[in-house]
């Protein structure tokens, strides 16, 4: 929680202005990658979901549960900066 409350208060007037790349590099930095979908655009974070969904529902397990989008964000740390430079090629 420190670290979250550092980001928000260190940024919170550039915030706005970056975009989910400038955002997630940022977050790299300050060892919050894990945390990062929580400070992704809304649009970001529908287009994480559609383009996760087959992924996501492969993953079920035995009672049926998958993962919601935040935790298979948490999980594909590989696949993270891939679906953040898709957004930002398909938002253009």
């Amino acid at each position: 929680m420190t670290r979250r409350k550092l980001v928000i208060e260190s940024i919170e007037d550039d915030w706005d202005n970056k975009d989910d790349i400038q955002k997630y590099e940022l977050l790299i930095e300050m060892g919050l990658e894990s945390v990062s979908y929580l400070f992704c655009t809304l649009d970001f974070r529908v287009y994480l979901s559609a383009e996760t969904q087959q992924q996501r529902h492969r993953l079920k397990d035995a009672s049926g549960k998958y993962p919601s989008t935040e935790e298979f964000w948490r999980l594909s740390t590989s696949q993270r900066s891939t679906w953040i430079e898709g957004f930002s090629k398909s938002a253009y």
